[in-house]
Parts: structure tokens; sequence; C-alpha cells
């Protein structure tokens, strides 16, 4: 059964595969929790407006592998009925009882970078909205894939249910036969629009292009999968899907990998970690970012891809993602195979 608490307020939950056998993730998950119990006592001794329903973080700390170099993603949801002012100025105020804490800010134009409403993320006007606000976009899939509260638990995690319910409407919460076609073709568009960004949004900057595209073929993938998996069993529900769905949002993405290996008695989960463990570490090493930054002429991808801290880090990626997607076509007799039609195609 998933935990009811959140990772921050206790130890990883998959026993079957120890998180002290991977030094640097048992690491992160300790830094993880002391830097997350920091933000909430900060944030509970603040005297933060009502218009906030919740503030929840993504990221590397919701993951449980942030490091000391690792920034600060807040997702901030707001009232209803707040102006863009008002709205505004209660997002400076959070970022301002936080300044103690040094953390990093979001970037400019990020989905960081502002407020959302809590009507904004709930509104069922929006299913299959292809221009809908990006920022809100996001903001709902990390609901789903990663977030933890770090004020206001009750009202989060109300929210996180409001919106598993918002992608059962018409569909799954009619017939709990149906898959979850609605959020997974939303999964799917979130994960692609992200790997055309990290593959081309920075691609005139040796500066960050490397340590993105690497991210990308991590810890994006793995927020990823550990929806999509989620999704593929549920397949195998016929009663109580949004319940079911919603209880396993506490597990962290990695949680999930390792409980659906667990449930399915395959020991290769110890491939997925180690090369979770290797990445972090690498991202824990000093000077390691730095490294990736070499710049390489020609200017192209493909001289960029000779960076030879990179070429390393990508081939463990290869060996993660390969491992995914032998899970993935092992389960072919276990899910149903509408899920993978409508994944597919």
């Amino acid at each position: 059964m998933p935990p009811t608490q959140y990772a921050q307020d206790r130890d990883w939950s998959a026993t079957q595969f120890p998180l002290a056998d991977y030094p640097a993730l048992q690491a992160a998950w300790s830094f993880s929790q002391r830097r997350l119990r920091e933000i909430k006592h900060t944030l509970a001794a603040a005297s933060l407006s009502p218009d906030i329903v919740t503030v929840g973080i993504a990221g590397s700390l919701a993951r449980m592998e942030a490091t000391a170099e690792s920034d600060c993603d807040l997702v901030v949801v707001l009232r209803s009925d707040v102006a863009r002012e008002v709205g505004l100025k209660v997002f400076a105020d959070v970022w301002r009882a936080l300044a103690p804490l040094e953390l990093e800010a979001p970037q400019p134009g990020g989905i960081y970078a502002a407020p959302v409403l809590i009507d904004q993320l709930l509104d069922p006007q929006t299913l299959g909205k292809v221009s809908e606000d990006q920022r809100v976009f996001g903001s709902r899939m990390l609901f789903l894939q990663e977030l933890q509260p770090v004020w206001g638990e009750g009202p989060f995690r109300e929210l996180a249910r409001a919106i598993v319910q918002r992608y059962a409407a018409h569909y799954v919460a009619v017939d709990q036969s149906k898959q979850w076609s609605y959020l997974l073709n939303d999964l799917v568009r979130y994960y692609k629009s992200l790997c055309q960004t990290y593959m081309f949004g920075e691609l005139g900057r040796d500066d960050c292009w490397r340590l993105r595209n690497l991210k990308a073929r991590h810890s994006r993938l793995l927020i990823y999968v550990g929806l999509l998996f989620l999704l593929g069993e549920s397949s195998r529900t016929t009663d109580r899907k949004e319940s079911w769905l919603a209880a396993r949002l506490t597990w962290t993405p990695a949680e999930r990998l390792a409980a659906l290996y667990a449930e399915h008695r395959d020991d290769r989960f110890r491939i997925l970690a180690g090369c979770l463990n290797r990445f972090v570490e690498a991202m824990s090493t000093p000077g390691f970012r730095e490294s990736l930054a070499e710049t390489i002429e020609p200017n192209s991808p493909l001289a960029r891809e000779s960076n030879s801290e990179f070429t390393q880090m990508k081939q463990n990626g290869d060996e993660f993602l390969a491992e995914l997607l032998r899970f993935a076509l092992t389960r072919r007799e276990d899910w149903a195979e509408r899920f993978f039609e409508y994944w597919l195609f």
C-alpha cells in the first residue's frame, strides 16, 4: 500500500530495494528532507496571505534527489478571485519569507515565476485545449507527477484529488473499465513538449545545453514514466480508479517505479536505481556542471556531444531508458491492450 505521508516526513518506502545500497540517493534523500523541513517551518512561521490556497514544491527537492546546488521550484496556488496585481504581490511575499534560506529564485518567464489560480487548475473547459496557458498546464501536470506540499497540506491533497477527478470526468468516472485517455494524452503532450524544449530551447548555449539534456534523460524521464506506469498499472483495475490513483501520488517518482517493479516481482529496478545514483552523484560532484559548459567548435549539437563528461552520463541515460522500455514491453500481458493503444497511437 502507498504511504499516507509525503516523502518529506518519512523514509524511503520501497523496502525491497534499500536506499542504503545507493549512497548518492540516500544522501540526496536526507539533504532534501532537511531542506524541505526548513522551507515548511519558514513558511509556517510567516504571516502569509489568506489568498494562498497551498504551496507545492517541484524539481529535485520534490523527487528527494536534491544537492547543495539545486534550486527551489515553487507552485503557489491562489484563490480564484485574486486579481493579478494582488497575486503577484502575494507571490513575492512567499519568496520574501524564504529569503533567509538563500534559495535560488525561479527564472523569469517560466512556470514557477508567477502564481496560478485554483479555478485555472480545475477548469473543465480547458480539457483538450492545446492553447491553454502553459504555466497552468505545467503546474497541473506537476501535481500528478512530483509535487510535495510545503504549505497548506490539507488543501494540497484536496486539490490533487480534484485534478484527478477532472481527468476522470466524462470517461473513467462514468465507466471504470475505461482508460485514463484524457490524462494520458496530456501527459504525453507535456513530456514531448519538454523534450523539444530541452533539445532545441538552448541550442545556441554551450553553458547549459548539455546539463539540460542530461536532466531530460534522467529526472524528466523519471517523472514522466512514474505517472505513465501508474496509468498502465491502473488499467488492471475496474473499480475506484480515481481513489486508486490519488492514493499513489504520495510516492516520489522513483518510489512509484520501485513499487511497480516489486508488484511484478522484477528485481531489475536495481538497474534504474544504479543509473539514478550515478546521475545524482555526478550532479553533486563539484565542478561537474561547469565541465559540461565547455565550448566546442564547430557550434553544433553533434559536436557538443563529444564532451567526455556528457558522453559518459548520456550512456548512463541510455541504460536507464533501455531498462524502462524493457519493463514496459514486458507488461504487455499485464496491462490492458487499450492502454498501450492510447499511449502509442
